[in-house]
């Protein structure tokens, strides 16, 4: 499905539909080198070898961390700018710095080069700046049109020529982080533009006598949890853009990255000798099927570069934390909720497999910069869920929660214990700092049992199995259809949709807890799908998730549909339209959305529908004179 490109800036950008079900895999994926192995080095990294700490990425986040909470001086810390200068403390064409605008500090969290070099606490520390060309920035850059609508007088040129000005005149090291995550389809990236860009920084650069600013060609690292955009790709799988066009709508889609050959698809964007380091994001490598496996990937794919590598944006996120009891609670999007998490607990889930992780590539990874901030806080990042993970509120990107490793006790001790004393490096072997965290778990759950068939329509198969047990927990099931994933259940049972009518398939369920140790599979089972029953409104009941209809039609229609399991679900409306901008009214489960239409044949809108209750339902569709809806199916988040 093509996208179009995102015009706002958006710092740790990342996909909507990272949902969090943890595992640990780097068995999936051999580590090429590793600790041990000839350490790449390059501009700025540590002649002791050292991984190098960068904390981020707000002011308020940074602020906590070395003022408020008087935690050590990091090697360096983080934030985010645009030629359109958003951000506070960069020159202006009149002279002036530059404002923290409204929209952007409490939307997305206040970034201010001035409070950097202001800051006493922050003396001599590193600044990695991410430098966002994504929208049309790249293309305006690139060829000095207009189309974002903020580059008249080329604008953004000459305020990117005052930006490495003003980095350079901070004679501090400058990681310079050029259109960060290259391949993320949110950022839409045309490489040729992009390549331009980098070349005209990288001229910049040299031209002014930056010797103090190194440049970092970072990758996003992206498997996301479902086929948000319906693009047919494989879910839990690495990402990237599939440009279609240099600008407009519909100018990119979405495309797998193959693991064993990542080159194949992200050497479009690769900016060769302009680049000084290389990096990634590491928020949710669980989401991958192979876990830290599909990064191990990229970082392996990375080290053929030759260049150091970043970690470039990284936080445990989706953790929601309750000062009064010390508790967590994890929150995300499509997930059941977990409460009453102790320190502990998120811990082994996040950062001990995330320093595991560090430290078996520390011939590469020569520097992390880790998000500790209270995502809460800021309007475009806040989010509410139910207990089913059913949005109430906010959750523009799903749920970051409060990643701040200094609002804890346990966890900031264990934090610390991972560092060298003076707090700018990671430590190269990790204790516990009294909190009882940093300890491998290697015990895979029990063999989950019972797998049975407990129910089917036309195109779905219901599943259900008894629960496994574990030494911690377990944290997901993985369900199996033939040798192929076909998705995760937080609890013991599973929908299988999608499926074709009258068709025999044959499952198998892994239990999977925290720290990525998955049982052996279960025994298999096997369910048929009942024979299809036809659709196109008016032709009885139709079982959702599943196949509305597939016969084209005009005008309003309603349909008959049966929900077998409650929760989110999603219609996807195939149609052509005479013209862009008409309407497709799609009403269901008591709400109504609008979808605006494109132009041409085979274009799809996605209409979302949260908490919905199991039972027969109406769902009507309005198309506006002129548009053709081709098929309807339902999906289930």
């Amino acid at each position: 499905m093509p996208i179009s490109k995102k015009a706002a800036f958006r710092p740790a950008a990342s996909s909507s539909t990272r949902v969090r079900a943890s595992t640990l895999a780097l068995a999936a994926c051999a580590v090429v080198g590793g600790a041990g192995a000839a350490t790449i080095s390059g501009k700025f990294t540590d002649s002791q070898g050292r991984t190098q700490l960068i904390i981020g990425q707000t002011t308020d986040g940074i602020y906590d961390y070395t003022v408020n909470s008087a935690l050590p001086t990091p090697w360096g810390v983080t934030m985010y700018a645009a030629p359109s200068l958003t951000s506070g403390g960069f020159t202006t064409a009149n002279g002036t710095l530059s404002t923290n605008v409204d929209w952007y500090k409490y939307g997305y969290g206040p970034q201010d080069l001035s409070f950097i070099k202001n800051t006493s606490q922050l003396n001599g520390a590193a600044i990695a700046v991410g430098y966002w060309i994504g929208g049309d920035y790249d293309y305006d850059i690139a060829n000095g049109t207009n189309l974002s609508g903020d580059n008249a007088n080329n604008i953004l040129w000459s305020n990117t020529q005052r930006m490495i000005t003003d980095l350079k005149n901070t004679g501090r090291p400058i990681l310079l982080r050029i259109g960060y995550e290259a391949e993320a389809p949110w950022n839409g990236h045309w490489p040729a533009n992009y390549q331009i860009v980098w070349q005209k920084i990288r001229n910049e650069i040299n031209a002014q006598g930056a010797t103090n600013i190194a440049t970092v060609w970072q990758l996003a690292a992206n498997c996301p949890a479902t086929d948000y955009w319906n693009a047919g790709i494989t879910p839990r799988q690495l990402i990237a853009s599939k440009p279609i066009a240099a600008t407009g709508a519909n100018s990119n889609g979405v495309q797998n990255v193959p693991e064993s050959n990542p080159g194949s698809i992200l050497d479009q964007w690769y900016p060769g000798a302009n680049a000084d380091w290389t990096g990634i994001s590491d928020f949710d490598p669980e989401d991958c099927a192979d876990g830290y496996g599909s990064l191990q990937a990229i970082v392996n794919y990375l080290k053929t570069k030759g260049k150091p590598i970043l970690v470039a944006e990284s936080a445990a996120r989706g953790y929601d934390y309750n000062p009064s009891t010390g508790l967590y609670t994890y929150n995300q999007t499509a997930k059941a909720s977990r409460p009453n998490l102790t320190p502990t607990q998120v811990w082994n889930e996040w950062y001990a497999p995330f320093f595991q992780f560090v430290r078996q590539n520390s011939d590469s990874i020569r520097a992390v910069a880790y998000i500790s901030d209270d995502w809460q806080k800021y309007t475009h990042w806040a989010c509410t869920v139910d207990a089913n993970g059913n949005i109430v509120s906010g959750c523009a990107e799903a749920n970051w929660g409060n990643t701040r490793v200094d609002v804890n006790p346990t966890i900031k001790a264990n934090w610390m214990a991972q560092l060298t004393s003076d707090g700018k490096y990671i430590a190269s072997t990790g204790g516990t700092g009294g909190g009882g965290g940093g300890t491998t778990d290697t015990t895979p759950p029990s063999v989950p049992a019972g797998l049975h068939v407990t129910g089917t329509t036309s195109s779905s198969i219901a599943l259900g199995w008894t629960a496994s047990t574990d030494n911690v927990g377990v944290t997901r099931y993985d369900v199996y259809r033939g040798s192929a994933l076909a998705g995760s259940a937080t609890g013991t049972s599973y929908t299988d949709g999608s499926l074709a009518a009258s068709t025999t398939y044959s499952y198998t369920v892994k239990a999977c807890d925290a720290a990525g140790n998955c049982s052996a599979a279960s025994s298999s089972t096997s369910g048929t799908t009942a024979a299809a029953a036809g659709g196109g409104g008016g032709g009885g009941t139709v079982n959702v998730p599943g196949t509305v209809t597939s016969t084209s039609f005009t005008g309003a229609k309603s349909f008959s549909v049966n929900v077998g399991t409650a929760g989110a679900y999603y219609f996807v409306i195939n149609y052509s339209s005479t013209a862009a901008s008409k309407l497709i009214v799609t009403t269901f489960n008591g709400s109504t959305a609008n979808a605006a239409t494109n132009a041409g044949t085979g274009s799809v809108q996605t209409i979302d529908f949260n908490s919905v209750a199991t039972g027969t339902k109406t769902l009507t569709i309005t198309p506006d004179s002129g548009v053709t809806i081709t098929s309807v199916t339902a999906y289930k988040r």
